[in-house]
């Protein structure tokens, strides 16, 4: 050993630090196309009952047709869930 290395003290080595990877949802529910239809259709039923003349669509078919598409809406948003995740991790 040479003078420069008695000197120094011994390097130990340090533990990585990693973050795990986050996982998030697939895809912000409303930048999805399936959340646009659903209001889209449930605004339609709105301006349908309100507008129409004819009173076979009444106010409790109304609702059971939105309450349809919110059902269908919530279905399919979970289908899209299931079993996905996008992971991304946190590099800093």
């Amino acid at each position: 050993m040479t003078a420069i290395d008695q000197k120094r003290p011994p390097v130990q080595a340090q533990p990585r630090t990693y973050d795990p990877p986050e996982a998030r949802e697939t895809k912000p529910s409303r930048l999805t196309t399936e959340f646009w239809a659903m209001l889209a259709g449930i605004i339609a039923i709105v301006v349908i009952y309100n507008a129409s003349a004819d009173r076979s669509l009444d106010l409790f078919r109304a609702a059971t047709l939105a309450t349809i598409l919110a059902v269908g809406y919530f279905v399919s948003r979970g289908l899209a869930k299931s079993g996905t995740t996008d992971i991304t991790r946190n590099d800093r």
